[in-house]
């Protein structure tokens, strides 16, 4: 049994599904590389309206199947999350897929049933073709299966999958205590760019206090506020294994920025492709880069966070997560707290954000979806805790 399973996350089985877009009458081959498309402002290539879909199951059975185009203007209009959720699971199962889901979704149900959190045993790994961007852009997390109270991000291990073109080697680390690097930044002058300050004793207690039951494991490092790229780029050589951002972002036309501060601690606008290569710089990537929303942005800044994601999991990290919209101060602790608390105890991360959401899951609001995970370990597993016993043999190995 897996130290996961002892702490009553038994996986079951992985369900991997890769939806690509076709072009000019051509689908493009399931090993095509992962160019940046996504990250770019001009086109590279002409897409269609069509879509297909690849399906490998826990049997290791295979399917494919046609789309249609996808009802972005009705998706688009619909208030209610399920009913976006249902339909957005109605686009992508057709009926005969839907049976296979249903059949290999219950049978792990009977065998998960006494699983923490309403989890159902299962992995759903999510690969967005890179040149479609209309599908990076879609609230996948919302997803309904129409037999379920809970959405599938909010009771099975859910991501968007992606290998990136960085070659690293995605092995989790063992430590005793993981540093994090904790970044805030509420410069002067932001509403010059038509922002509101940022409560930064607010936000940083939120992450701090989620921190401290678990300070044994993982440690704020280092709090660095109204930070500029050029600081940001010299702190990855300390070697932070976690790395929490608090900035608003902004998203002009499809190019990202996120704002930070200049040399005079003002506001200015700097492109998301320096911020993923200021957090790159090192040889020391960080496993995780959490890019948060502040509670005071809007609800139109989270995209940018978004469209930054894939390009740090390119670069090699392991996995990002963007927050794609505000969470409400109640909500936002009850997040971080169960969270941080999964993810350093089980050191797997799409268990750990099913978790978190499933803890501030409420149907008639959407704040339990803002959470967006890309990852490139297809385990999950960023971090692997040492067991109690040998920890105080690592400290004191650690000593001599």
């Amino acid at each position: 049994m897996s130290y996961v399973a002892t702490l009553g996350y038994e996986f079951l089985g992985d369900i991997e599904i890769k939806i690509l877009q076709e072009t000019g009458g051509e689908v493009a081959p399931l090993d095509f590389a992962e160019q940046r498309s996504i990250f770019n402002t001009s086109p590279q290539k002409t897409t269609s309206s069509t879509f297909i879909a690849f399906f490998k199951l826990p049997d290791g059975d295979s399917y494919s199947c046609s789309l249609p185009d996808l009802p972005s203007e009705e998706l688009l209009a619909t208030s209610d999350p399920r009913i976006y959720g249902e339909r957005l699971f109605d686009w992508l199962f057709n009926p005969e897929m839907k049976e296979r889901y249903f059949k290999i979704r219950r049978s792990a149900e009977f065998f998960a049933n006494e699983s923490e959190q309403n989890f159902n045993g299962l992995r759903l790994r999510l690969w967005l073709d890179p040149y479609s961007i209309k599908l990076h852009r879609i609230w996948w997390e919302a997803m309904y299966d129409p037999e379920q109270q809970l959405p599938l991000s909010a009771s099975m291990a859910f991501s968007r999958f992606m290998s990136g073109s960085a070659r690293r080697r995605d092995n989790p680390i063992s430590k005793d205590s993981l540093r994090l690097l904790l970044v805030a930044s509420n410069p002067k002058e932001l509403g010059r760019l038509q922002l509101d300050d940022i409560n930064l004793p607010l936000e940083r207690s939120i992450v701090t206090h989620a921190i401290e039951p678990l300070r044994r494991s993982v440690k704020v490092a280092r709090y660095m506020p109204n930070v500029t790229v050029e600081g940001l780029a010299k702190s990855q050589d300390d070697g932070f294994q976690i790395v929490h951002i608090l900035a608003h972002t902004v998203l002009r036309g499809e190019r990202a920025f996120m704002v930070l501060a200049d040399d005079k601690d003002n506001a200015q606008e700097v492109d998301c492709q320096q911020v993923v290569s200021a957090l790159t710089s090192a040889d020391a990537l960080p496993h995780l880069v959490f890019l948060a929303t502040p509670m005071a942005a809007g609800d139109n800044t989270g995209p940018a966070l978004v469209t930054m994601s894939p390009w740090l999991i390119d670069k090699g990290v392991s996995a990002a997560i963007a927050i794609q919209g505000p969470i409400s101060e109640e909500r936002l602790v009850q997040f971080c707290n169960r969270f941080y608390e999964t993810l350093i105890t089980t050191g797997v991360i799409d268990l750990a954000l099913m978790v978190a959401r499933a803890a501030i899951f409420d149907p008639s609001n959407w704040e339990w979806a803002n959470a967006v995970l890309y990852m490139r370990t297809p385990s999950g597993e960023l971090f692997r805790p040492l067991p109690a016993n040998l920890r105080g043999l690592v400290k004191a190995a650690a000593a001599i």
